[in-house]
């Protein structure tokens, strides 16, 4: 099985982290979890420190934005794929899965292999109408 790291991208997001960060390691077992701090100046480097070890924490200078922050914090992660998550959402169990098991079905297709495949996973949960929407984004 080809390495997985989902990452998620941080600016002064410590509350987010507090809630969502937990179900997140839960719900990611294959795979190693990162967090890439965008400069924030809150504590949610220390709070990840502190509270997950297990978590790797990619510390950025400054804020670059959504782009460019994952352009240059994922310079430093080493996996096959990334699935790039964003903090204010709850995984549920076994959503990696599906798409790692649609990507391993599917290698042949991936390419020449010299470039990590990008995953985006969405889920949202609108409480104020009850509804929830599940949206999986294999970008090959």
């Amino acid at each position: 099985m080809k390495s997985v790291a989902v990452v998620l991208l941080n600016y002064n997001g410590l509350d987010l982290l507090k809630k969502f960060l937990p179900t997140a390691i839960e719900n990611s077992k294959q795979a190693k979890i990162v967090v890439i701090d965008n400069g924030s100046t809150d504590d949610s480097v220390s709070w990840v420190a502190q509270n997950h070890p297990e978590v790797e924490c990619i510390e950025l200078t400054s804020n670059l934005g959504y782009a460019g922050g994952y352009n240059e914090g994922l310079k430093k992660v080493k996996a096959d794929y990334y699935a790039l998550v964003n903090t204010d959402i709850e995984l549920t169990t076994d959503w990696l899965a599906p798409l790692l098991d649609h990507l391993e079905l599917h290698s042949n297709n991936l390419g020449n292999g010299r470039a990590p495949i990008l995953l985006v996973y969405i889920e949202a949960i609108f409480s104020e109408f009850d509804q929830r929407q599940r949206v999986y984004f294999p970008y090959f």
